[in-house]
């Protein structure tokens, strides 16, 4: 899916744009308490070709929730 980030002068990154690229791994999943475990790391260019880059992003114990999509 699409991400994106708005700096406070209005400029969007977006990870949907020329040039762009990201990775997510979960290293552990706790299904007990429903709960992620992983690192991130992305390029995302805005559409003035300004960049953020980011390695060895982290997040810890994040919650998640599963949703049945399917319709009836």
């Amino acid at each position: 899916s699409d991400l994106s980030f708005t700096k406070a002068e209005g400029i969007v990154f977006d990870t949907n744009t020329v040039g762009s690229s990201g990775e997510i791994t979960i290293t552990h999943r706790n299904d007990y308490i429903n709960e992620l475990t992983g690192s991130f790391s992305f390029t995302s260019v805005s559409t003035g070709n300004d960049t953020i880059v980011v390695h060895k992003g982290v997040f810890y114990a994040v919650p998640f929730t599963i949703q049945d999509l399917s319709s009836d």
